[in-house]
């Protein structure tokens, strides 16, 4: 493998671990730069190494992921995901405001184009004396 070819396996290496990590972007930086220097550690000693003897060293992305969390903070998880929670309820409570405007501005635009007035209404009625 060209070097080259190594630093682009290397960064989808860890951005599949990243992806699979829950925690903080602080906690999961401090992870992913280990985990780049073990590896690259690794390939100045053999640096012909394959993708598929990397993964059989170090594990498949789902593996890594696994075994980071085992050494995070159980507080930093909490957080990030509470945060998360916070951040989805506060996007679905905007969706649901703009969904009742939607419907408000329909019904308004429904009864104007269909000349629906109360007040012309009773106008007819007491101009022509009905009850």
């Amino acid at each position: 493998m060209t070097n080259n070819e190594t630093r682009r396996w290397l960064r989808g290496y860890c951005a599949d671990v990243a992806a699979l990590l829950p925690c903080g972007r602080r906690e999961k930086n401090t992870l992913l730069r280990e985990l780049q220097r073990n590896v690259e550690d690794y390939l100045t000693d053999a640096p012909e190494t394959e993708p598929e003897t990397l993964l059989s060293v170090f594990g498949t992305p789902e593996q890594i992921a696994e075994s980071m969390l085992q050494t995070v903070k159980p507080e930093a998880l909490r957080k990030k995901l509470t945060l998360k929670k916070a951040v989805l309820l506060a996007l679905l409570a905007a969706v649901l405001i703009y969904a009742v405007f939607v419907v408000v501005s329909l019904i308004d635009v429904h009864t104007e184009a269909h000349g629906y007035f109360t007040e012309g209404i009773l106008r007819i009625i007491a101009v022509t004396g009905g009850t």
